[in-house]
């Protein structure tokens, strides 16, 4: 009995941390920068450095990263130097994929403690925003044009913009709604107002844009410079010039 209680204190000992441990170890801090949420577009890199702080140089931490829940190659990131007063770990996710966009967790583990100090931060990989128009809009002269432009955005997009290709004057300009639409408005429009459109659609990342052309119907203007040239003594030949 006594060689049995030996080895049960033996164990026991070996999980017991002293209060000034506990007291040392509840001063560490692991602090991520970006803080995120991360938004970042597909192919760009982010890089995340995470910052250790409240260490005692006689403890020892081993650095790891999770993506989702698994660990994360330790070739892809830096280790904290412990030497260093402020020792940080740097992950770079380069060429983003969509399948990129999760949870990234930045530990100091050390060996033997079940509540490691830990930061985490959200990456989320995202489309260039994308403009869509219709090919051609046809309208009478006269009437009211409205060219409608839909987007697939995310972050949603901050500004929509309108220009004549032509003369790339900005016809519109303004940020989009729900009561806000993407069109744009030409009332009693013109011949001279038919011709190529760009809508162009931003948000806090990118930009897209797609061009539509407009056609002013119209009816025909009577011919000019008409002239007659005789051919014989029924017959005359027309010419004129088309307007």
């Amino acid at each position: 009995m006594p060689s049995l209680l030996l080895v049960l204190s033996a164990v026991l000992s070996l999980n017991v941390w002293s209060s000034s441990d506990l007291a040392c170890y509840a001063q560490v801090m692991v602090t991520c920068d970006p803080a995120g949420p991360v938004e970042r577009l597909i192919a760009s890199t982010v890089v995340i450095t995470c910052a250790l702080s409240g260490h005692d140089s006689g403890y020892s931490f081993v650095t790891k990263w999770s993506f989702k829940g698994q660990e994360i190659d330790t070739s892809r990131f830096s280790s904290f130097d412990l030497n260093d007063n402020s020792p940080t770990s740097t992950l770079a996710l380069t060429a983003l994929a969509l399948d990129d966009s999760g949870l990234y967790t930045c530990i100091a583990d050390r060996i033997g403690d079940p509540d490691d100090p830990m930061d985490t931060v959200v990456v989320n990989v995202r489309d260039p925003p994308v403009a869509m128009v219709d090919a051609e809009f046809r309208f009478a002269e006269g009437k009211t044009a409205t060219l409608s432009c839909s987007t697939e955005s995310l972050p949603a997009p901050v500004s929509i913009k309108w220009t004549n290709k032509d003369s790339e004057e900005v016809l519109l300009e303004e940020t989009p709604n729900p009561s806000n639409p993407l069109e744009l408005i030409l009332p009693n429009v013109t011949r001279e107002e038919s011709g190529e459109y760009i809508c162009t659609v931003s948000n806090e990342l990118s930009s897209g844009e797609a061009t539509t052309t407009l056609v002013v119907l119209c009816p025909p203007s009577p011919p000019s410079e008409l002239t007659s040239i005789p051919l014989n003594e029924t017959s005359i030949k027309l010419k004129w010039s088309v307007p």
